[in-house]
């Protein structure tokens, strides 16, 4: 599960000309492998030559769970403010099959497309939304590649921290447990065959929201990190087995929600 810092598209921050989705993606880490007899541990850490920050992320595997725990830091070692956009982007293949649930309230769609409802900027109390022609469209449930739709989305007003893909057919899904005040929206990229023929789709809990970095810290959505200071959260990925819908997720990535027959 990758993640990008400071940036998502290329745009000129504190005079610094960042490239797309930033600097952490293409730089080599720095990394330790812990084993014990129950657990398995792999730290990693960069420092961005740029943005003058350091990455570290700390990932541990449990004996008998199917939970990977994250322990993200991000501080500024510069000397003046960083403002930054971070988010996660759990990717996963996607069918007329999946179903993606979160716990939020509002939906915006992003100028990217075309999407199942035929247009874009707008937004909708999440999961139905409104088409041209005013067809109601469920915006959980994912497309045949047939479709050749591509949506992009901001969610917003989360009710939880959580968001997930299941694969109704086999009843097994991938979930991420997230806390709301770390990352207080989920953008959701998919593509149903409409970009380069491919079907995916991306979970990517954030800190904020829009796309623009400077549009953000403009509007108070996007957040900066003062000289010195340190941005810290937890996460975890679970993947879970028998459900057709989730309900919900805790913070141990315990998962609920409707059982397949």
């Amino acid at each position: 599960m990758a993640y990008f810092v400071r940036n998502d598209v290329p745009e000129t921050l504190g005079g610094e000309a960042m490239p797309d989705h930033g600097e952490i993606w293409s730089l080599p880490w720095e990394y330790e492998v812990r084993r014990e007899a129950d657990e398995a541990t792999v730290k990693l850490w960069v420092e961005t030559p740029v943005s003058a920050c350091r990455v570290e992320k700390t990932i541990r595997l449990r004996s008998g769970e199917a939970k990977l725990r994250f322990s993200h830091r991000l501080t500024n070692v510069g000397r003046g403010e960083l403002p930054y956009l971070w988010k996660l982007h759990a990717a996963v293949k996607a069918d007329e099959h999946g179903r993606i649930d979160v716990g939020a309230g509002r939906a915006y769609l992003e100028d990217f497309g075309p999407p199942r409802t035929g247009k874009t900027g707008v937004g909708y109390d999440w999961p139905f939304a409104a088409g041209e022609d005013g067809t109601r469209h469920d915006m959980r449930l994912c497309l045949p590649a047939s479709s050749a739709v591509n949506e992009f989305q901001y969610l917003t007003e989360l009710t939880g921290g959580w968001c997930v893909y299941t694969d109704t057919a086999s009843g097994i899904g991938l979930g991420l447990a997230f806390d709301p005040e770390a990352f207080p929206s989920c953008w959701l990229f998919a593509t149903y065959g409409g970009w380069r023929g491919l079907s995916t789709v991306v979970l990517e809990p954030c800190t904020g929201t829009p796309i623009s970095v400077t549009d953000g810290v403009a509007a108070g959505t996007h957040r900066t990190l003062a000289a010195g200071e340190t941005f810290a959260t937890e996460v975890t990925a679970v993947v879970y087995g028998g459900l057709k819908a989730v309900t919900g997720i805790d913070r141990d990535g315990n998962v609920t929600g409707e059982t397949k027959p």
